[in-house]
């Protein structure tokens, strides 16, 4: 392969990456927070049926369902940004679309009286093997020296007592409730994606006046996972900064950049680079490049340095100073690429929070309407 043909591959590449919209990835990124800050809420209220439907809706590839770490507090099994497999024509509304035009769901909850959260329950078929030691085990948990002395008391009752009753969901009000979040979101992004502005840009920014945006009310609560949320958006705008400045990079700078995304892992099975100093290689196509084109959608197959799960904050920083941290060699000049990246960003986090809370009112009123309009003629047809 020739030096001009390989660098049309890498451009070729990077601009399949790009999509039309760049501000589909936030929006996409939006309603999985949704979905994660609705199923906290229901999980921390106690209603764990709805809160596992919601979590399990559309078949994320993760779980999104919330880890218990006591009775009165939650935390999210899943921190990453690709928790949904996004098709390349799928706009971010059709998540609420599909939902708002879903059949309501009926089922039996059955559930062993005094059995504290957290505890295995039973299903519709009884009480499993082993479920009563293993409950008794969980009810240590709540520590209350009253139930101990009730429990071990031979002259009360100890038949098990179940309760059942029929819960029905109804998407299209689960839908509203999303539509509702997603704002609330939407306007605490608009103020949090500010923060990632490099120095130079924050001072351009509050030089020509467009620093002054619509901030969340002082009397409007911020939502439970507003931390989380922060460093996601740093995340995904690093990420996409990054997947832009392919286009714009030598090859060995692009070539190095698509490594730094997808770090090769034990079993990955992509061919080595073998690079000496001052020599330029025929360019081999990574992986990542179709990996990122379909929203990674297979990332148990290549890591992910910026999108995969991890509950540590600071992820879009520390790839960033990793790359600084790289020696100058092989043609490639790891500040200037971090440079490139942060320039790119500064772009990019400006027109999101700029755009954010006003493409979110657009995107609901249309779902609203298209529903509107299937509920008319629905009618009209009956």
């Amino acid at each position: 392969m020739t030096r001009e043909l390989a660098f049309l591959v890498i451009l070729g590449a990077a601009a399949a990456l790009t999509p039309a919209d760049n501000r589909a990835g936030l929006l996409h990124l939006l309603t999985q927070r949704s979905v994660q800050t609705n199923v906290y809420y229901l999980t921390n209220f106690h209603d764990e049926p709805k809160a596992k439907w919601l979590a399990r809706y559309r078949e994320p590839v993760v779980s999104l369902e919330m880890d218990r770490i006591s009775d009165r507090s939650v935390q999210p099994r899943y921190h990453g940004l690709d928790a949904y497999c996004q098709e390349d024509d799928e706009a971010p509304i059709d998540y609420l679309r599909d939902m708002m035009t879903a059949e309501p769901v009926e089922y039996k909850v059955r559930y062993l009286v005094g059995t504290p959260e957290g505890a295995p329950r039973p299903d519709t078929a009884g009480a499993p093997e082993g479920f009563a030691e293993t409950t008794s085990a969980a009810m240590g948990m709540w520590s209350n020296p009253a139930a101990q002395s009730r429990r071990n008391n031979p002259f009360l009752e100890r038949s098990k007592k179940y309760i059942e009753y029929d819960e029905t969901i109804v998407p299209a009000k689960v839908a509203q409730s999303l539509m509702r979040t997603r704002e609330q979101l939407a306007r605490e992004w608009a103020w949090d994606l500010r923060s990632l502005l490099s120095p130079n840009a924050a001072l351009e920014s509050a030089i020509d006046g467009t620093s002054k945006i619509n901030a969340p009310g002082m009397d409007e609560d911020c939502s439970p996972l507003r931390s989380g949320n922060q460093d996601l958006c740093a995340r995904l705008a690093t990420r996409s900064a990054a997947i832009q400045a392919l286009s714009e990079l030598s090859q060995p700078e692009a070539r190095y950049l698509s490594r730094k995304l997808a770090p090769k892992t034990e079993d990955d099975d992509r061919p080595p680079l073998p690079v000496t100093k001052g020599d330029q290689p025929d360019y081999l196509p990574d992986p990542i490049h179709a990996e990122l084109k379909e929203r990674i959608c297979d990332l148990q197959t290549y890591a992910d340095a910026l999108g995969d799960h991890s509950s540590s904050p600071g992820a879009a920083d520390r790839f960033l100073d990793d790359i600084r941290g790289d020696s100058v060699g092989n043609d490639v000049d790891p500040a200037a690429v971090a440079s490139k990246i942060i320039t790119i960003r500064d772009t990019l986090v400006r027109d999101w929070s700029e755009a954010v809370v006003g493409c979110v009112a657009d995107e609901h009123a249309l779902v609203c309407r298209e529903a509107l309009e299937a509920q008319l003629a629905q009618a009209e047809d009956n």
